[in-house]
């Protein structure tokens, strides 16, 4: 009854992820204009602009339940707060402040905790945090950040980001690595960046086109420029371009010429927008499509407007004007013609942009009196760098239609005062406007327009295209429907390879200090270039932890710690290594609850090394320097100790299995708790999937750690949903017969994913623990590793950072190893055995046919598999002899829920030939004590299996393959095909090159929609964590001596 209970229990939860993904999000963007009462005192202020946050909370919450609230940049406190208002925020996913009775937090956080709480609701506020830089314990520094803080619905801080591209704001720091923030809502997963860095590609680059994020969280204190970046016409030109969802909040001051929020479903254009004419607040709630590909959204946004009236409420907004537009060439636009075709072209900084202008228009001259103004239009063209603000310069593009006061490019971008005095003779028809660019990642144009309400044109009154010609792209944007109230239409375009910063460092002024700007920039741009095109040098290791009983828990962390920098100092002895990844639970035991469990600091806020900081162990000092003194990045995993105090009296503390990355900076950059435990009692499991990501030379990296490849999270959040296409992988995993083995799994799920893999086994054959190996997805491994004894296998390779259709990538491995001497040595390599393997429904193959087909059908929990077997054979018979035996292949169907030792229940679906003792089912997946004693007779000359399944997110399949010695196929051995049919997806196994040494071949697939938690949820403290340690151990030890027993009556 429990299991059914369960079963329709995730069936229910699975149709309401599928249902709520498939349709939409509640979300709601504030403009909002702060609380300026100078008689406040700072805090104050930021405690009354938290009333009013709180109380537009529970305003846009009382009638319906919202996932999502973004209130604005710099309206809870000043932009430039360095007083009491600036924070110290608590590590993430780790505190819940509300009600927590402790002081280290101001009041206002604990009132964001609360009311997200209550609300139930995810909550995005803009804060000044502060940290301290502290290089000894006498000398601090405090650091301060402009940072966005996500509150979770169940109060804690789930995610935040601290803006990279600053704009101005003298006296915050910016981040030294940008701070890639992400996190989720129902499966859905969300970027943030703040303000200015929508202008540049560090970080908006990094969250969409290189994660594929398609929501953006966008808080802003945008001051609006004519004529190309006001703030809806950059938020709608940038939505569409990225095609990405942008939740937009603005702040509201139209004297400082602050304003403009809204949410923008990329190029199907705004659900809603708003820009306020006078300080105040607007709220916009809107239901919010998850996804805006391929989905039927046209003509979203239903605007009525009256354009006259609100360009005339605009008049005191304050706009400033692009200083760059006195340098732009022009030609001022013709209005006796009917019809305009010219091409002006600009030259700046050794570049050449060519615009083609085509313009058809109407004029009324009667509406032209002597009291009216009327604009003069210009056809302007400029490439080169601008300022902004004099706070940074960087490179445009640009070619456009734009609105002057007269025919002087200096009036272009500004307003005539009174919109009342203005006329509109000129009628636009039609105008193309297009501009050829080099096709290349550090260049991107935009479609800009804007009318005189300071709008942009509604998205399906003008079209925006592309095409590509040879190493050029040409892009054209038409209007498609006739308008008269015309202040921009264009292109807008930027070329971050000519950014630079103005502003000398200390010791450098003048002209000199932009020379080296200019040289250091472009340097840093050939090797991104260069770098990405080639490859990062990487290693893995496999390792045997020190298990010296005479030593204590201490000593043996200390003693691998010492093992592990020897490690690090040997592979970049004479190379530079960019990473390097030490396996799971070899540094400590993986149920380690004592001295040795630690803290970890805030993410790239503390370099440990030489810090003299007794709160932190040593052995994370020693890692912090050997990061900086090998100049690399090191993945390690331990257990992390973190405490959930409900008050000062009651602490409790809480355990992880936590992967930690060093920078090559010595600061901890990322930080990874598991998130499918494979029992380990004790440790806590996440509230939601801890997804980490960092960057090494442009190139994004995700961690999961072992059990968790079983599973859809974090595993799919980091590949299909954000398209990371390097999965660093610390694993300590116990092969299994038939279907999973170390490098049999990462094989299969590299190449099904089609990513980069980088495997990190920890060495303990008696327990079945070993494997690792550097997979390149669809093209195999690099090199791979199983040892037969405990010991270390150091793997270093150079990596290529892009595989997709890579065909220099095929047939890498080149693998000399003898497969019988290999498999003999192994002879004492323990493996569990799949325990759903009796269940299967099986067909024993008869090996006097040289040809078989044969289709084996499973029922299991109200479905059905069917598995199509061809195989072609060849059997010699002269091969056995009385003292030998043989391996019988039977082959098995099987779909349902099998368990993984009792700590969790999962759904599979299986087709395969595999090997087994005789023909009972129950001896597959064993194998024979011996090797020296088994003969081969059978050769297979082709197999091909095939598989029906419903194409789902919530199902998957492998190839799997294993051979004797405990490894995989080679990749070119075999194909793995799909071909979806209507609901359905076929998939097909096909061996191309005989093989005689087999063990397994065939399909294993996951269906996540029947996975449940058999064991009820215990809390789990002092002795009885200590008992459940010690029956994790007795299960071990079991399973290994019933394999035993029963190896040994098969035989």
């Amino acid at each position: 009854m429990s299991v059914l209970h369960s079963a329709l229990t995730f069936s229910c939860l699975v149709f309401l992820n599928n249902f709520c993904e498939t349709f939409s999000f509640e979300a709601v963007v504030v403009e909002y204009a702060a609380n300026s009462n100078r008689f406040l005192s700072p805090d104050e202020r930021v405690m009354e602009n938290t009333k009013n946050y709180i109380e537009i909370l529970e305003s846009v919450t009382a009638n319906k339940s919202i996932d999502l609230i973004v209130f604005p940049e710099s309206t809870l406190m000043y932009l430039n707060s360095y007083d009491s208002t600036a924070v110290v925020i608590p590590p993430l996913n780790e505190v819940v402040l509300c009600n927590a009775s402790a002081q280290t937090y101001p009041k206002f956080l604990e009132d964001f905790s609360c009311a997200a709480i209550r609300h139930n609701t995810t909550v995005v506020i803009n804060l000044t945090e502060k940290t301290n830089n502290c290089s000894s314990e006498i000398t601090c520094e405090d650091i301060y950040y402009n940072t966005d803080v996500v509150f979770g619905s169940d109060g804690s801080i789930i995610s935040r980001y601290r803006k990279y591209n600053l704009f101005g704001e003298y006296g915050k720091s910016k981040p030294a690595l940008p701070n890639i923030s992400v996190f989720q809502i129902n499966n859905m997963t969300f970027g943030i960046f703040t303000c200015f860095d929508i202008l540049f590609a560090t970080p908006a680059f990094n969250l969409t086109k290189q994660m594929g994020i398609k929501n953006i969280i966008f808080p802003t204190d945008w001051l609006s420029e004519l004529p190309y970046m006001t703030a809806l016409q950059v938020q709608q030109m940038w939505a569409q371009e990225l095609n990405v969802v942008l939740l937009a909040a603005g702040a509201s001051n139209p004297a400082a010429g602050a304003g403009g929020s809204g949410i923008f479903l990329g190029k199907y254009g705004p659900l809603e927008y708003g820009l306020l004419a006078t300080k105040g607040t607007k709220v916009i709630s809107q239901s919010v499509p998850s996804g805006v590909e391929s989905n039927d959204v046209n003509n979203i946004l239903t605007n009525n407007e009256d354009i006259d009236v609100v360009a005339a409420s605009l008049d005191s907004f304050s706009l400033r004007t692009d200083p760059s537009i006195k340098e732009h060439t022009f030609n001022v636009l013709d209005t006796s013609l009917d019809f305009i075709s010219k091409t002006i072209c600009h030259e700046g900084d050794g570049e050449t942009l060519c615009c083609n202008f085509n313009i058809s228009l109407g004029k009324n001259t009667e509406i032209v009196t002597s009291d009216k103004n009327t604009y003069t239009y210009l056809l302007a063209t400029y490439t080169g760098v601008r300022t902004y603000c004099g706070f940074y310069n960087g490179a445009v593009d640009s070619c456009a239609v734009v609105a002057c006061l007269n025919d002087s490019v200096e009036s272009c971008g500004e307003r005539f005062t009174n919109y009342s005095s203005i006329a509109w003779p000129i009628t636009f028809n039609s105008i193309n406007i297009s501009g050829s660019f080099i096709e290349t990642e550090h260049k991107i144009q935009f479609p800009t327009s804007l009318l005189s309400s300071i709008r942009p044109l509604p998205i399906d009154q003008y079209s925006w295209e592309n095409e590509v010609v040879g190493l050029n792209v040409v892009r054209t944007i038409r209007l498609r429907k006739a308008q008269d109230r015309l202040l921009t239409f264009g292109i807008f375009g930027r070329d971050f390879s000519r950014d630079y910063d103005p502003h000398p460092r200390q010791g450098q002024t003048g002209n000199l200090s932009v020379l080296h700007s200019v040289l250091t920039l472009s340097y840093l741009l050939f090797l991104n270039v260069y770098c990405q095109q080639l490859s990062y040098n990487a290693v893995v290791v496999e390792y045997a932890g020190n298990t010296n009983g005479s030593l204590s828990p201490d000593e043996r962390v200390m003693e691998n710690t010492k093992n592990y920098i020897e490690i690090v100092e040997s592979v970049t002895a004479n190379k530079s290594v960019d990473l390097i990844v030490f396996p799971e639970s070899t540094l400590m035991y993986m149920n380690s609850y004592d001295s040795t469990a630690a803290v970890i600091p805030p993410l790239n806020e503390v370099v440990l090394c030489n810090a003299s900081n007794d709160k932190y162990p040593k052995f994370l000092e020693d890692f912090s320097c050997a990061a900086i003194k090998y100049s690399t990045i090191i993945v390690i995993n331990f257990t992390e100790k973190t405490s959930n105090c409900s008050s000062d009296a009651t602490c409790e503390d809480i355990y992880y299995n936590t992967n930690v990355v060093f920078g090559s900076d010595g600061s901890i950059i990322s930080r990874y708790r598991k998130y499918n435990l494979f029992g380990e009692y004790g440790k806590s499991k996440p509230d939601v999937p801890d997804i980490s990501v960092f960057q090494i030379n442009n190139i994004t990296f995700g961690i999961m750690t072992c059990f968790d490849i079983q599973f859809s999270k974090p595993a799919f959040n980091l590949t299909k949903q954000m398209g990371i296409k390097n999965i660093i992988f610390p694993l300590n995993w116990i092969s299994e017969l038939p279907y999973l083995t170390a490098l049999q799994v990462e094989q299969m799920w590299a190449q099904e994913l089609n990513v980069v893999l980088l495997a990190a086994g920890s060495s303990n054959p008696a327990s079945g623990a070993g494997g690792s190996g550097i997979f390149l997805g669809k093209y195999g491994p690099l090199e791979y590793a199983l040892l037969d004894t405990s010991g270390t296998k150091v793997i270093s390779q150079s990596v290529p950072s892009n595989i997709e259709n890579n065909n220099s990538l095929n047939n890498i491995l080149s693998n000399d190893e003898d497969i019988d001497a290999v498999a003999a040595s192994l002879d004492s390599f323990f493996m569990l055995i799949d325990p759903s393997i009796k269940d299967h429904t099986f067909n024993v193959l008869n090996t006097s046919l040289s040809f078989t087909s044969k289709t084996v059908c499973h029922e299991g929990d109200g479905e059905i598999l069917c598995c199509n077997f061809n195989i072609s054979l060849n059997y010699k018979a002269e091969d056995i002899t009385g003292d030998k035996n043989i391996y019988t292949y039977l082959l098995v169907a099987y779909t349902g829920i099998r368990t993984y030792s009792g700590f969790y229940n999962g759904g599979v679906d299986s087709c395969g030939v595999v090997a087994c003792l005789n023909d009972s089912v129950e001896s597959c997946g064993r194998r024979f004590t011996n090797y020296s004693t088994i003969a081969w007779p059978i050769t297979f000359n082709s197999i091909n299996i095939s598989g029906t399944f419903i194409e789902t997110e919530d199902k998957i399949q492998f190839p799997t393959t294993l051979l004797s010695s405990i490894r995989p196929l080679p990749i070119d051995h075999y194909s793995w095909e799909s071909e979806v049919t209507g609901p359905n997806v076929v998939r097909t196994v096909r061996l191309h090159k005989s093989q005689d040494r087999l063990l397994t071949f065939g399909i294993f697939g996951r269906d996540f929609t029947k996975d449940y938690d058999p064991n009820k949820k215990q809390e789990q403290t002092g002795n009885n964590r200590a008992t459940n340690s010690c029956y994790t151990v007795l299960v071990l030890v079991l399973c290994y001596l019933i394999n035993k027993l029963m190896v040994s009556n098969f035989r």
